[in-house]
């Protein structure tokens, strides 16, 4: 028989119980930012692919310009409220990257209508 020494067995319990532990990582995940993101590119893929292809009737132009600004505009405010959210959570970078692409839509179809108004 082998005998156990009694100061040998809490460590071999505490040995045992922590190799059986799983350790759970969670990752940090920011779903306002990755929302503004996507819905800026989507807003900004919309409005760039509209106007380039329905721009290039000259008669129309004006009203295919607003029509577009008026479809996508929801989507660029939407796509800035999400991603102004998620700026203040933790990561950053998606949300960042749609403040920016939702601003330069913003801009672009301002400049755009205001452009339309000219002609």
């Amino acid at each position: 028989m082998t005998q156990i020494d009694p100061q040998q067995t809490p460590e071999l319990n505490h040995e045992q119980m922590n190799a059986n532990q799983t350790i759970v990582m969670q990752r940090n995940r920011n779903g306002l930012g990755i929302a503004g993101f996507v819905i800026s590119l989507v807003a900004a893929f919309i409005s760039w692919s509209l106007y380039t292809t329905l721009c290039s009737t000259e008669p129309l132009f004006r009203a295919y310009v607003e029509g577009i600004a008026i479809i996508t505009a929801p989507l660029w405010i939407l796509g800035l409220i999400f991603s102004v959210i998620g700026i203040y959570r933790n990561p950053r970078k998606l949300a960042v990257a749609g403040v920016i692409i939702s601003l330069t839509n913003i801009i672009s179809g301002i400049i755009a209508i205001s452009l339309a108004s000219l002609k």
